[in-house]
């Protein structure tokens, strides 16, 4: 595979080193640039379709074992691993892994089971309604989300092919995850 490098301001940079010198901008935008050329959808989507479209890929990208639900153990992981790339090596690993427990205890499933995208869904748009009630804004919002979820899933489980990432990520939305 080709190494990864970003043309800022004259200076190529590695997006991986980047982020490892605690510059997490360049990496998401890095994974942005590429998750917008990889991804070109066949026909133009509605608000609605597209929301439920990003929550789809949203729920694929937390299912860490591709098995069509989400554990605890993997809202977890992938939510250390995002905080990680946020604060450094340095961020309270146990704390965050309690919050994240904690909200899927209190909001997908009292009893820790794994929960299937209806469940996800209706919490992540009660999330969505929380933070800003309009459409678009929350369609943002899960772009966030999930840029997030790539570069956490690109760094720490060495995949470095964005494009595959994507393609993988797509695949799982149309096979395993359908709404």
């Amino acid at each position: 595979m080709g190494e990864l490098i970003v043309a800022t301001k004259g200076i190529d940079i590695d997006p991986l080193q980047a982020l490892m010198m605690g510059d997490v901008s360049i990496a998401t935008s890095f994974v942005y640039m590429h998750s917008q050329q990889a991804y070109k959808p066949l026909e133009p989507l509605g608000l609605t379709e597209r929301l439920e479209a990003l929550i789809g890929e949203l729920f694929c990208l937390q299912d860490l074992s591709s098995d069509g639900v989400l554990d605890e153990s993997e809202l977890v992981i992938l939510n250390q691993n995002i905080a990680v790339l946020h604060y450094g090596q340095d961020v309270d690993i146990a704390t965050v892994k309690q919050k994240y427990e904690n909200i899927f205890r209190e909001h997908l499933d009292a009893d820790g089971r794994p929960v299937p995208i209806a469940i996800f869904r209706r919490y992540v748009l009660q999330v969505l309604h929380e933070l800003d009630p309009d459409q678009v804004a929350q369609e943002m919002i899960l772009e966030q989300f999930i840029i997030e979820a790539r570069l956490a899933r690109e760094v720490f489980w060495n995949v470095t092919d964005t494009a595959t990432v994507i393609e993988l990520t797509f695949q799982q939305v149309w096979t395993e995850c359908l709404i």
